[in-house]
């Protein structure tokens, strides 16, 4: 056998090799299809606990899980949709509202088990790229104009105000800023949950009279408003701000 036709055998050994090794690697479980989309600004989830997922696309059918956030990565799973194979737009997904976290993480998983039964995580196991990495997404939570509701108002016995009702999904405080330059007046811890009459006590600088009450995430969840607590955002990327006057 000559060097060259050695030559040419080794290469289309290699090439054979590496072409099978690649179909491995891109089997239904971990093709480059699998992947999920949501909004750019979040995802929202509604007060009964509903959210919906703008676009999954999935090698075979599955699950579409949504996940508390743990330390940065994927925890408890709060709830599960099947997800046939293909694009999947508007994926519906009902959570468990106890267990909410400010951040979430929809994640994709395998259907091994008993079919139509949600098995996660074992038998229904991630689904993973070729790195062996879950297919995941991160958002942070949003939030609805609704769930802040105050009115005009005078200033009340110790400097307060009295907001009617505030909905919290995660802990959460309500922050009452000066519209004149933003600066926090005062804040409250909020329960999870609805929150009536929620006074707030300020501190008034001068002839205040335009305020906005804020929802900021508590994300040490202590019940004191630091940097790092961020003001929760609508689905238009808006925060949510309540405006109200102090007659």
């Amino acid at each position: 056998m000559t060097k060259l036709k050695a030559f040419l055998i080794l290469i289309f050994t290699s090439s054979f090799l590496l072409a099978a090794c690649s179909d491995l690697l891109a089997g239904p479980a971990s093709s480059p299809d699998n992947h999920i989309e949501i909004s750019e600004n979040g995802m929202y989830v509604s007060e009964q606990g509903d959210t919906v997922i703008p676009r999954v696309v999935t090698a075979q059918a599955g699950w579409l899980c949504v996940q508390a956030d743990l330390l940065g990565q994927p925890g408890r799973v709060l709830g599960c949709s099947a997800v046939p194979a293909g694009e999947n737009l508007n994926v519906p997904v009902s959570l468990e509202i106890p267990g909410l976290t400010w951040t979430l993480h929809p994640a994709l998983y395998l259907d091994n088990g008993t079919p139509g039964a949600v098995e996660v995580p074992d038998p229904d196991v991630p689904v993973q790229t070729a790195l062996g990495r879950a297919v995941t997404a991160e958002g942070i939570l949003l939030a609805d104009e609704s769930w802040i509701t105050v009115s005009d108002q005078p200033l009340g016995e110790g400097s307060t105000v009295i907001v009617q009702r505030v909905y919290a999904p995660v802990p959460a405080l309500l922050v009452i800023h000066d519209l004149r330059d933003e600066h926090v007046m005062g804040f409250k811890a909020l329960q999870i949950g609805e929150n009536l009459a929620v006074p707030v006590t300020l501190e008034v600088r001068g002839e205040a009279r335009d305020v906005f009450a804020e929802m900021h995430w508590d994300i040490a969840a202590d019940g004191q408003l630091s940097l790092s607590d961020p003001a929760a955002h609508l689905t238009s990327g808006e925060f949510l701000m309540a405006r109200f006057a102090i007659q």
